[in-house]
């Protein structure tokens, strides 16, 4: 991956991830004020798998911007540790404040991009492999 590349995709999972700590800390608490305690549950779950989504794309960034740099070699960065986890809130964000929704929305089309890219990348590496 170009160095260009795997920096776009890093500042666009570091901004989901300003995003989902800005909910975290201030939609999510303005929000649990006097509700429902059934009601705070589905959200504070929903924050938890929006987290989860979001940290293991940085992850994933963060071991392709090693990789761009020449600080991990492509079997480290395509090592299992790496590799994007299945995950996701489907069937989930129905009853859920629109931002975090929204949030969770995003952060399951970065996730399943990032997915994406690492299955393209560990195919090509095994095809060059075997050559």
């Amino acid at each position: 991956m170009r160095n260009a590349f795997v920096d776009r995709l890093h500042d666009e999972a570091i901004a989901l991830l300003l995003a989902s700590r800005d909910w975290a800390t201030k939609g999510a608490s303005a929000l649990s004020t006097g509700s429902d305690p059934i009601e705070n549950l589905k959200i504070a779950t929903a924050t938890l798998r929006l987290t989860a989504l979001v940290t293991d794309a940085v992850a994933w960034t963060l071991a392709q911007k090693a990789f761009a740099a020449g600080e991990l070699s492509e079997k480290e960065a395509m090592a299992d540790r790496w590799t994007p986890l299945p995950l996701t809130a489907e069937n989930f964000t129905a009853a859920l404040p629109e931002t975090l929704a929204d949030l969770i929305e995003k952060a399951e089309m970065f996730h399943r991009r990032v997915t994406n890219l690492h299955a393209q990348r560990r195919n090509r590496m095994n095809r060059r492999r075997s050559r």
